[in-house]
């Protein structure tokens, strides 16, 4: 057969084949360079789709602006509810509703994970304070602004020099250099206040009349009726489920014993606690109704400004990199924090794509959870690159989240900044918020549920009398009015 196929060959190939039959020596040498050949191919393809699809290594990226925004740190409970062993005067101090030393520890803690960060690894922001460098911008709530004097104290603390960055007396707090904190009145707290305008409001009682809230209301009744056992009390509306779990889990997060029929009922308060909040950040819903789609305009209504404010910082950075006259004050600043709360993450999370109000987890943030946004430059392309990571309480190193954000999830290592602002236009509430706050959506909403989803399991007044459907709507009205005194737990 191979005589043959010899003589049929062309005539080159049958003189290289005739010559290497001549001289057999030559046949092994043919064979591995026909090998090496074939190696060095399949090398080459390799290291190209290694080149597309690897990561950006760390060199390759410089790091050019950061922004947080973090939880407040452990408060005690807003009130406390009959059953509680905390009704002694002092229980709480410095009173209720406030930062406590645990959520001053708990700040201090993620100030020295994101000094690591942004000081010693990053060298993003300078190891002593300087105020061109840092804006810090809380809510006008006080277990926000203390956590944000307590993280900022402990990010520069020792570092300031004495008669210089703090005055040298007996009296002045240790090696503390101020950093100020800067707030706007909650009633005109655009970024913060999640409940100031008329359109939220409209879209939040839109998401309250859909079917997902009558069966919530359904299924919340054995919970209400367990609570209101467990806590001797009446439990009228979810509302009120609401406004008692928060009371419950500040306790339970501040390390502090329970009586056991209440401690019973924690983990169905998280529960309880995270799909009440669902009807907010719009988790869960469906996605169209009464022609508005719901959860767009949710996660809108509880964090599109914010977002677009992290935006607006990132893109005046940049062009102030790129040698604009314009942004002048954006030269020497590199680092911006928002003090808030659980629902400001919630919010957030809900216009970057999230599945829930802690991420990936349904439950409530834990204290000093923080949602890292940072602006990169990548020196390769020389594009930026917006790096988007959660770092949770007890975590050593953050999650690094930049590829599930919706719009980004099949970069190399997350959206270009113009990739990053064209996914976030779904969100973006106008130039003039007051526009926005006065806009409908001209929707006609019912005033109580379609026969077929009325429930028959109705809670319980103390009276014994059922509430009705105005009750209810009544009650969503009751706890955007608590939401607006932004009570985390």
């Amino acid at each position: 057969m191979k005589a043959v196929q010899l003589q049929n060959a062309k005539p080159g190939i049958t003189k290289t084949a005739n010559a290497a039959i001549q001289q057999p020596f030559l046949v092994p040498v043919i064979i591995s360079t026909a090998t090496l050949i074939m190696k060095l191919i399949k090398f080459t393809v390799s290291f190209l789709i290694f080149l597309h699809c690897a990561p950006i290594s760390h060199a390759a990226l410089k790091l050019l602006y950061a922004q947080v925004v973090w939880k407040n740190g452990a408060k005690s409970p807003n009130f406390v509810y009959k059953k509680s062993l905390y009704h002694a005067p002092g229980s709480f101090k410095p009173g209720f509703g406030e930062l406590q030393q645990q959520g001053m520890s708990e700040h201090v803690k993620l100030s020295q994970k994101l000094r690591q960060r942004y000081v010693v690894q990053n060298k993003l922001i300078s190891p002593k304070y300087e105020a061109e460098e840092i804006h810090v911008r809380s809510s006008d709530w006080n277990p926000s602004v203390t956590s944000a004097m307590a993280h900022m104290g402990a990010f520069f603390y020792g570092t300031g020099l004495a008669a210089i960055d703090y005055p040298l007396i007996a009296k002045w707090p240790g090696l503390w250099t101020p950093v100020p904190v800067h707030t706007v009145p909650g009633h005109m707290d655009e970024l913060l206040n999640l409940t100031l305008c008329n359109v939220q409001h409209e879209i939040y009682a839109i998401a309250h009349s859909l079917p997902n809230n009558t069966q919530f209301l359904e299924d919340s009744i054995p919970f209400q009726s367990d609570l209101a056992i467990a806590l001797d009390e009446p439990v009228r509306t979810v509302a009120d489920a609401a406004r008692y779990c928060a009371a419950i889990l500040a306790e339970n997060g501040l390390g502090l014993r329970l009586v056991p029929d209440v401690a019973a009922m924690v983990n169905r308060c998280k529960d309880f606690y995270a799909d009440f909040h669902d009807f907010f950040f719009g988790f869960g819903l469906p996605s169209t109704a009464y022609g508005v789609n719901v959860t767009q305009e949710l996660a809108k209504a509880s964090g599109g400004h914010l977002l677009w404010d992290i935006i607006k910082h990132f893109d005046e950075k940049y062009k102030n990199m790129q040698n604009s006259p314009t942004f002048h004050w954006m030269q020497n600043q590199k680092y911006y924090v928002y003090s808030a709360h659980d629902m400001t993450l919630g919010g957030l999370f809900a216009t970057l794509g999230g599945k829930d109000w802690d991420y990936d987890r349904h439950q409530a943030p834990d204290n000093s959870n923080a949602i890292l946004l940072e602006l990169w430059n990548d020196t390769i392309t020389a594009k930026p690159i917006v790096k988007v990571l959660y770092w949770r309480k007890d975590a050593a190193i953050p999650i690094d989240i930049s590829k599930t954000v919706t719009g980004c999830e099949h970069t190399v290592s997350g959206c270009t900044l113009e990739a990053f602002i064209k996914r976030s236009r779904p969100y973006y509430v106008g130039d003039n918020f007051k526009t926005y706050c006065d806009s409908s959506y001209n929707v006609t909403l019912p005033t109580r549920p379609p026969p077929q989803e009325v429930f028959d399991g109705h809670v319980q007044t103390d009276e014994g009398e059922p509430l009705d459907f105005d009750d209810i709507i009544q009650s969503v009205q009751n706890f955007r009015n608590w939401i607006e005194l932004q009570v985390d737990y």
